[in-house]
Parts: C-alpha cells; sequence; structure tokens
C-alpha cells in the first residue's frame, strides 16, 4: 500500500469520526457543542494561516508552527499514544515547545 493511500485513509477515517461526533451529539440534543466542534477545524487553520503571513511573528515561530501542524495531523506517533505517559507527553512536549518558539 503506498504512503499516500494511507495517508488518504486515515484522513478519511477521521473525517468519518468528526462526523459521527457530530451526528452523535445533534442526536443528544447539543446543538452548541455540534456548532462548536464543526467550527473547530476551520478556526485553527484560518489562525494558522494568519499567523504565518504575519510579519511581527519571528521567523523561527512560523517554522515551529509549520513543522507542528503535518506533526499533529500524522495518524501514527514515535512513541505510541497507548505507553502511558511516554506517548501522550511526547505530543504535549512538542506542542508546548513550538509554541514556546513562538513566543
Amino acid at each position: 500500500m503506498s504512503v499516500w493511500l494511507s495517508l488518504g485513509i486515515a484522513f478519511a477515517a477521521m473525517f468519518a469520526l468528526w462526523l459521527l461526533l457530530v451526528a452523535v451529539l445533534l442526536l443528544l440534543g447539543r446543538r452548541r457543542d455540534a456548532r462548536d466542534v464543526v467550527r473547530f477545524i476551520p478556526d485553527c487553520i484560518v489562525l494558522f494561516k494568519r499567523l504565518l503571513r504575519d510579519p511581527r511573528v519571528p521567523r523561527r515561530a512560523k517554522v515551529a508552527l509549520a513543522l507542528l501542524v503535518p506533526y499533529l495531523a500524522l495518524p501514527f506517533d514515535l512513541i505510541p499514544d497507548f505507553i502511558p505517559v511516554a506517548g501522550q507527553s511526547q505530543r504535549r512536549s512538542r506542542t508546548s515547545r513550538a509554541a514556546q518558539a513562538a513566543w
């Protein structure tokens, strides 16, 4: 299986789970929560675009943000999340380092 096919399947699965979450929230009568979930990804995309275009943001922060987005979107980790502490702390530490670079 090619890498692109694997990534396509992973993104399709994530999109299907996202739609399922929205549908469950709507069925439970939590329309506001469903609306927030629907708006979250587009809001993040707009935020990252604006940060990358803003001349006041240092270049190292832009590079950190540009590298962080694909890293967070990857369907696999260097250290899997099912390892109790190490798996989840890896993502947190990389995300916090990118946020620190932005400040």
